[in-house]
């Protein structure tokens, strides 16, 4: 019975082209790796934004810092999976700059509001709660995302405005 696992957990799915072999039983620690790593990593991003905001540390300050120290754990937890199954990172050099290129043609509008939203964040011109007028559309911020920021008007309907256009705009804060 224990040869028949041994054999199971030791059975080659796959050959890498530097000659390592991928088993099954990798492959399952992999995933273990990756399940474990990622509610891992939401459970301590929690517990983080929970001793922040204990400190009494903005909200804005405390959401940027969770998402950051999120995104941190997960590259990690993807380099060390990819170390595991024995698969060198210059395998996905040529693969990842055509999908770069093509998606760089494709989601120029996707990619400005990205890199507007991490601006937003970094810079903080508008915070969370601050009341604002954007193309006579006045209302208290809720959240600043990456792709766009969400605004309550006076009347409550929610907008969602797209990072780009914060910062491509004149948008008056009436609480700075």
């Amino acid at each position: 019975m224990l040869d028949e696992v041994k054999s199971f957990w030791n059975y080659t799915l796959a050959t890498a082209p530097g000659g390592q072999s991928i088993t099954i039983g990798e492959v399952l620690l992999v995933i273990l790796l990756v399940v474990i790593g990622y509610y891992g990593s939401r459970f301590l991003v929690y517990l983080l934004g929970r001793r922040l905001g204990k400190a009494e540390v903005q909200a804005d300050v405390v959401y940027v810092v969770k998402r950051v120290v999120f995104i941190v754990f997960l590259v990690v937890i993807t380099l060390t999976a990819f170390s595991l199954l024995g698969i060198p990172l210059t395998a996905f050099a040529f693969a990842t700059g055509a999908i770069a290129i093509g998606v760089g043609f494709g989601a120029q509008n996707i990619i400005n509001n990205f890199i507007s939203g991490w601006i937003l964040m970094a810079e903080r011109p508008i915070r969370i709660n601050d009341f604002i007028e954007i193309d006579n559309t006045q209302g208290v911020v809720e959240a600043v995302g990456t792709r766009s920021t969400r605004i309550r008007r006076t009347d409550g309907v929610h907008l969602l405005v797209p990072n780009s256009q914060l910062l491509e705009r004149t948008a008056v804060s009436y609480t700075h």
